[in-house]
């Protein structure tokens, strides 16, 4: 607080004060461990500054910014587990596109499909397979199993194999596809 034309009191912890200005004949007195008293005299220079103080409270988060901007994609992920082998297929183009059947297991490459008693097989069907069909009846009369053999593979038959072969071909469907 202001005191006066000549000189400002402050006050700190405990029994010490102090006065600064240009008053002539004031001592002051210190605590102890300032060495007691200490005389009159003009103002001296201005010290060192002295350590910084310890930090203060944390102050308030603020209000959170607004949202970046999206990052750049990240690699493909780690290659999955390979699942169970499917079965066992031919691809066949025609015509009218390129078509995948699943195998039967026999002498020639017989396609099979399963229509209503009396109606046409897919146009897929019809597209793939030679124009002899063979039909038997269900039991009870409602559907008719088609087999046909592969476009271009009338007279084909199934050639005889070697132990070899039969234990590649083996090996070949028993793994995953990957």
């Amino acid at each position: 607080m202001l005191t006066g034309l000549g000189g400002v009191e402050a006050t700190t912890a405990g029994n010490q004060s102090y006065v600064l200005g240009p008053q002539r004949g004031v001592t002051q007195r210190l605590p102890q461990d300032f060495g007691g008293v200490i005389g009159d005299g003009l103002v001296g220079p201005k010290g060192d500054p002295g350590d910084p103080g310890s930090n203060g409270d944390p102050g308030d988060p603020g209000t959170p910014g607004n949202p970046g901007d999206p990052g750049t994609p990240g690699g493909p992920g780690p290659k999955g587990d390979p699942g169970d082998p499917g079965p066992k297929d031919s691809v066949v183009q025609t015509q009218s596109g390129i078509y995948a059947f699943a195998c039967t297991e026999g002498t020639r490459p017989w396609f099979i499909d399963i229509v209503p008693t009396g109606k046409q097989t897919s146009q897929k069907f019809f597209d793939a397979t030679c124009t002899k069909e063979t039909r038997f009846l269900s039991a009870c009369g409602e559907f008719e199993l088609v087999f046909a053999v592969r476009q271009g593979f009338n007279d084909w038959y199934m050639p005889e194999k070697t132990t070899e072969q039969m234990a590649r071909a083996n090996h070949f469907w028993s793994q995953a596809f990957v």
